[in-house]
């Protein structure tokens, strides 16, 4: 089943209260007193962590995260600006006129749509009142 228009999984890191991180996934579920995450190969492991051991979850990935990924989406617009560059040359040397040109008005209906963006760090402090308000923010993730 595909999702034309379903939100971005949500990686997360979960933290205990001495800083050590106790788990990281994707978001899968939250309940009343524990977030399920997603995680193992294929995302197909769910582990459930009790909101009494969490102190801080946070949501943006590592910096290393950042510095091994720059240079494939660097290559990756490369070959994509050069694929397009080769596209346009055999079209101008194309003899039989290149693009077929057909008449009529096509207008296509574009639809746009926003996504709820996770925020850095939600404090949870192992406090049931606190994880109620977070909780909330974090099933809109889902």
């Amino acid at each position: 089943m595909q999702f034309l228009h379903a939100q971005p999984r949500t990686f997360l890191r979960l933290y205990n209260a001495s800083g050590n991180k106790i788990s990281k996934g994707y978001l899968y579920q939250t309940t009343d007193s524990s977030i399920i995450i997603a995680c193992g190969k294929k995302h197909k492991e769910f582990r459930e962590t009790p909101i009494t051991q969490i102190e801080v979850i946070k949501s943006s990935r590592t910096l290393a995260n950042h510095i091994l990924t720059a240079p494939l989406i660097f290559i990756t617009v490369v070959v994509v600006m050069a694929g397009i560059i080769v596209y346009v040359a055999l079209i101008i040397t194309d003899r039989h006129g290149g693009f077929n040109s057909s008449s009529g008005n096509k207008s296509s209906a574009h639809t746009t749509r926003t996504y709820i963006k996770p925020q850095k760090k939600y404090v949870i402090s192992g406090e049931p009142d606190i994880w109620k308000n977070q909780r909330v923010l974090l099933n809109q993730l889902l």
